[in-house]
């Protein structure tokens, strides 16, 4: 639903009413049959491979309309999602460089953690822990991380730019997850878990293996604690890291994501285009 949210609820230039109540139409139906499907009787499949439902599409429109207000119409619901999608962006503008730096030349695994690290300092704004990990897999043996490995030379830009958009909301949802903790249930415990038959999420979510997450309500706070420690995984693969988090360092980091917030998607296109001249296309 999140990731409709972008297709359905934020505007493109040019798009008329009609295509716009369309496209949320579709998304609602989508709910509505996804409500049908959950309620499906499984034992009568198995037995007859007959569909037989365990509500009427009644119950499933009204169970829909709950979950389409709940996400898209709640009082926090833009914000919401408003921040989903940015943290979506950022990941798209992040796997860009790392592309980049793939493609650009055959230099050493230190240089290629190096540049990203410089791209993440001048044209990210942001340095994301967990993915710094994946790309290091990356870079030393790319079959390590095969969702990366759909993006060659020879493809149309557009098929490129697609397939890291499908990446980086594989990248986004876990960060989603955990930020929904400061929203969901009431208890101090919230387990939550994945139910998908999505591989490239599956692998991402073996590759950086997240324990537990702390986190406070009452001050938006929260933060994983994971099975690889950052700077011990780096240390122990002979990487100075801690030149990136210098106070130098992290104020030219907080400059350029300062820079970035109001022309991300200028960024984003900027950087594009220079992969699709680095690869040729």
């Amino acid at each position: 639903m999140i990731e409709n949210y972008k297709n359905s609820f934020v505007n493109i230039e040019g798009e008329d009413e009609k295509t716009k109540r369309d496209k949320k139409a579709k998304l609602y139906l989508n709910l509505v049959s996804l409500e049908l499907f959950k309620s499906i009787n499984r034992e009568e499949y198995i037995k007859t491979g007959k569909l037989q439902y365990g509500i009427t599409e009644n119950e499933a429109q009204l169970q829909a309309d709950q979950i389409f207000n709940g996400i898209f119409n709640s009082a926090y619901a833009q914000e919401l999602m408003d921040y989903y999608l940015r943290i979506q962006r950022y990941m798209v503008l992040f796997i860009i460089g790392l592309m980049q730096i793939k493609f650009e030349s055959k230099t050493t695994v230190h240089k290629k953690v190096q540049k990203l690290f410089e791209f993440a300092t001048n044209i990210v704004g942001i340095y994301f822990d967990r993915e710094f990990v994946i790309a290091h897999k990356y870079f030393t043996t790319q079959n390590d991380v095969k969702m990366l490995n759909k993006i060659n030379k020879g493809m149309s830009p557009k098929k490129v730019l697609q397939i890291i958009e499908n990446i980086a909301w594989d990248f986004s949802v876990p960060r989603i997850m955990e930020r929904q903790l400061l929203h969901g249930g009431n208890g101090r415990y919230f387990i939550p878990f994945f139910l998908s038959n999505d591989q490239n999420l599956r692998e991402l979510l073996r590759l950086f293996k997240v324990k537990g997450i702390m986190y406070s309500k009452s001050d938006d706070f929260f933060i994983p604690f994971t099975k690889i420690i950052t700077q011990e995984y780096f240390d122990a693969h002979n990487y100075n890291v801690e030149t990136y988090f210098t106070e130098e360092a992290l104020t030219r980091r907080a400059a350029t994501y300062e820079r970035n917030k109001d022309s991300l998607p200028q960024v984003i296109e900027r950087e594009f285009k220079k992969l699709t001249e680095i690869m040729g296309l």
